[in-house]
């Protein structure tokens, strides 16, 4: 869908309507046989789309067989830079969800290593997003479960061109534990303690 424009200037103003997120001037040009200038104006719907990190189990001392190991990713408002009219419960979750939904879910089965994500999350708006990730301890007897927790950080801004008009979205994402920023690979160890033992 696209508005021609035939009043040029700084006054020029555009309003996107409730299916879109944003607007940006796509096309500067005169056209042809007509001395007023055209403004050609794009509507697009404004988002960008991030993976989760690589959640990765490893299983020491294990019957052999596989088990099924749960991990959960939740919304940190309190340590997010959130868009002025976000509300925490609006944070953008995994698989099209909001905060207001509670925690995902990832799982993976393994008798010694495997590999999971969560869904992706899509960002509709700039800001920085923070999010816990952690195993869920299910209770299963012989098995120790790691208590360690990590950050996982997206920064998500505006791509603009030299007149500053908005062209498009970018995300960074780092992982951090304990403070400290580590690898994109979110490892949790698992220990049998009795052989024949449990899942996750």
């Amino acid at each position: 869908r696209f508005i021609a424009f035939t009043d040029a200037g700084p006054d020029m103003k555009f309003e996107p309507d409730g299916n879109h997120t944003q607007a940006f001037l796509y096309d500067v040009k005169a056209e042809s046989g007509n001395n007023i200038p055209e403004y050609g104006v794009g509507l697009v719907a404004a988002r960008i789309t991030a993976t989760s990190p690589v959640i990765r189990k490893f299983v020491q001392g294990g019957p052999g067989s596989a088990a099924t190991f749960n991990f959960v990713l939740e919304a940190d408002p309190g340590d997010s830079d959130l868009p002025n009219n976000m509300a925490a419960a609006d944070m953008p979750m995994p698989g099209g969800r909001t905060a207001a939904g509670g925690a995902a879910l990832a799982q993976v089965s393994t008798a010694s290593q495997g590999d999971t994500r969560f869904n992706n999350i899509v960002f509709t708006k700039p800001g920085t997003y923070s999010y816990i990730v952690r195993e869920l301890n299910t209770g299963v007897a012989n098995y120790s479960y790691d208590s360690a927790v990590y950050r996982v950080v997206y920064e998500v801004e505006d791509i603009t061109n030299a007149n500053n008009v908005i062209k498009g979205m970018q995300v960074e994402m780092r992982v951090e534990r304990g403070g400290q920023v580590v690898d994109d690979v979110v490892t949790f160890t698992n220990v049998s303690t009795a052989p024949g033992g449990g899942g996750g």
